[in-house]
């Protein structure tokens, strides 16, 4: 066989064939009786006493291999940074203004210019939290009984309701524990860590 290619080899290089016939899909040749091996270029063209013999350049495709064993797991990968706090504060007057803060607006339930008395304040984020805020108000003390509760909060805002608790005596001498809402001012700080 190495015989065989070698003097394929020899007969392209020394006697010239064109490269369409040396290196043709299909290669043809004329093996002599003393077994040396001819390379034309087509069918045809062997001599009564030489064997015409051909064969292609590429074999078939052979079938799909197996597929591999899975890799090794890959190192593992550095930390990544430290995810961003979410904040907004500020501080709200008794009658619904802002006082100092930015980030966040003030809405229904009450606002500027709303008949005060309520107590209710909503303080809406100019951008939603991630996930649901975190709100803690602190009432500016006057008078000094004042609570400020937070409820109906969300990711994109939340409701402040302040009153002071007082008591009466009803009927027959029962003392009544009732909420009186009441203006006041507040400040409050809101956050949300990162999910």
């Amino acid at each position: 066989m190495k015989r065989t290619i070698l003097v394929a080899m020899v007969v392209c290089a020394v006697f010239f064939i064109t490269a369409s016939s040396c290196f043709a899909q299909v290669i043809y040749g004329c093996v002599k009786n003393s077994g040396d091996l001819i390379i034309v270029s087509g069918p045809g063209q062997c001599k009564a006493n030489q064997t015409p013999i051909s064969w292609n350049q590429a074999g078939p495709e052979g079938p799909q291999g197996p597929q591999g064993p899975a890799g090794a797991p890959g190192a593992q990968g550095p930390p990544g940074p430290a995810g961003v706090v979410n904040a907004v504060h500020g501080v709200v007057l008794y009658n619904g203004t802002i006082e100092d803060g930015v980030g966040f607006t003030i809405g229904a339930p009450t606002g500027p210019n709303t008949p005060r008395g309520t107590g209710l304040y909503r303080i809406i984020f100019d951008t939603a939290f991630s996930s649901y805020a975190h709100c803690v108000v602190t009432p500016f003390q006057s008078p000094a009984t004042v609570i400020c509760g937070v409820s109906g909060f969300g990711s994109s805002f939340f409701d402040v309701d302040c009153y002071e608790p007082t008591t009466e005596e009803g009927v027959g001498g029962v003392i009544l524990f009732t909420n009186l809402p009441t203006d006041v001012s507040f400040s409050f700080i809101c956050t949300s860590e990162p999910q």
